[in-house]
């Protein structure tokens, strides 16, 4: 949860400077096995980062990503996270229903 969360759908004009991570955090991720990471923004990379590091980083090693979760009303805490896709073959991605219980 960033501080995207506090304009989620709030229909204002598209914020070029949401937060996102970096090519370096990405590497962190994969360097500690992390294999599912999730964004409350458009995107899990920086939108004025044109080398699509961050992407590629993650998806070299099979980590999934999660981008435009909606978690405006999400308390801090532990949660089970299910996520129900969307079959839409040979896509390279597709929506999903994630859904939060808690722990």
């Amino acid at each position: 949860k960033t501080l995207n969360s506090n304009t989620f759908g709030q229909g204002q004009t598209f914020d070029k400077n949401f937060v996102a991570i970096t090519s370096d955090a990405a590497q962190w991720l994969v360097d500690h096995r992390i294999r599912v990471v999730g964004i409350d923004g458009p995107s899990i990379q920086l939108f004025h980062d044109d080398t699509c590091r961050t992407h590629e980083i993650l998806l070299a090693d099979n980590v999934i990503i999660l981008e435009g979760l909606n978690l405006k009303h999400v308390e801090k805490g532990s949660y089970k996270l299910l996520c129900l896709p969307l079959n839409i073959p040979q896509s390279e991605g597709t929506p999903v229903r994630a859904v939060l219980s808690k722990e």
